[in-house]
């Protein structure tokens, strides 16, 4: 395969926006932050999940799958797309990242920290 043929399915802002509006709610589309569980906790786009290859035979092949990472170019967020298109998924890839999400002063969800009883100091 030459490689000008490669393409990456991208989304913008703008319509990302929309889809999450339309689609997630209905759980017709599946939002997940390339990131490690430390730092999605740290904040993530409302409604999305962790990546975690494990994950994968759970996730529903009938609808797109949206990646995205903190920021972008992601070497990454480029594995874990061409992952999900060899494993049969249709897969859009946010090339704003986190940061651009942010940079539009749009909201971000946190999700506690867990912490274990060893990392409390006394």
């Amino acid at each position: 395969m030459a490689l000008e043929s490669i393409t990456i399915n991208t989304i913008t802002r703008h319509d990302l926006e929309q889809c999450l509006e339309r689609c997630l709610a209905q759980g017709a589309v599946t939002l997940l932050m390339i990131a490690s569980p430390h730092r999605f906790q740290l904040g993530h786009i409302p409604g999305s999940q962790c990546f975690a290859v494990a994950s994968l035979p759970h996730l529903p092949v009938d609808y797109p799958v949206i990646i995205y990472a903190a920021k972008q170019p992601s070497l990454v967020s480029d594995w874990a797309y061409w992952l999900l298109i060899e494993r049969g998924f249709e897969v859009w890839l946010y090339a704003g990242g986190l940061r651009d999400w942010l940079e539009a002063g749009l909201p971000v969800q946190h999700t506690p920290l867990e912490v274990s009883s060893r990392e409390v100091k006394q």
